[in-house]
């Protein structure tokens, strides 16, 4: 059966994740070779980001610039890396020729992507983590919520990463439809607005209510902004992940 194939593909990755661990280590490193920071580049990146966009919501909606560097700085390293998730683990079977005839696992292919994902978010993030009590946001019992957040977000990426892997192998128009979709959904979601503000609250709350992306967000960001993840969230992505897995 079907299903028993799945499982055992599951099971095959579980057995390998050495080799995976290595590979996405290898990858990682190499795509670095020769620069002089390294990956450093993400959190210069992700602060002169943050800096620019929380400049720019300070003079939109008004408020303090230290809470506003805080919550856009978190929501813009979610959604990186859920973007990032989406487009590597898109090609995580049909860009791996090298590894055709290696007898990787296909959930193996895609783990190894989204630990390279991960790897990048780690040094997104970690600026950020370091800076918040400076934004006055202290770090308590509360903000270790943002660990088991972040590992159900990493699962939710493997789980959508394995659809759209094996999907993109037949139906190459996906690439540019998602990346589409991404661009318009980094807009849509409460990056650096958040639902309350501004004169159209209701429809703002409705958007981010029916909006996958603000869900991934909210349980990793709240957690680091001194809030218990909303319950509503959590269950959407749990459910969401179990349906596509």
């Amino acid at each position: 059966m079907k299903l028993d194939r799945a499982f055992s593909d599951v099971k095959r990755a579980i057995a390998e994740r050495q080799i995976w661990r290595v590979l996405a280590m290898r990858n990682f490193r190499h795509s670095y070779r020769r620069t002089f920071l390294g990956p450093i580049w993400h959190s210069i990146d992700q602060l002169l980001f943050t800096f620019s966009f929380a400049l720019l919501r300070t003079l939109l909606f008004g408020g303090s610039f230290k809470e506003s560097f805080a919550y856009v700085g978190v929501g813009i390293a979610v959604f990186s890396a859920l973007t990032q998730t989406t487009l590597t683990t898109l090609n995580s079977i049909v860009g791996s020729a090298s590894l055709k005839n290696s007898g990787l696992s296909v959930t193996g292919r895609v783990a190894r992507d989204m630990l390279s994902v991960a790897i990048t978010f780690g040094f997104r993030i970690t600026p950020l983590v370091v800076a918040l009590p400076l934004t006055g946001f202290p770090w308590t019992l509360t903000t270790l919520w943002v660990l088991p957040m972040t590992l159900l977000s990493m699962l939710g990426g493997l789980a959508v990463g394995l659809q759209l892997s094996i999907a993109y192998t037949r139906f190459r128009d996906l690439e540019p439809i998602i990346s589409l979709i991404l661009r318009l959904a980094f807009f849509l979601s409460p990056v650096f607005w958040h639902p309350s503000a501004g004169t159209q609250r209701a429809e703002l709350a409705r958007l981010t209510e029916w909006n996958l992306f603000a869900h991934y967000i909210s349980i990793v960001r709240d957690p680091l902004l001194g809030e218990v993840p909303p319950s509503t969230s959590v269950w959407i992505v749990v459910v969401f992940t179990a349906l596509c897995l």
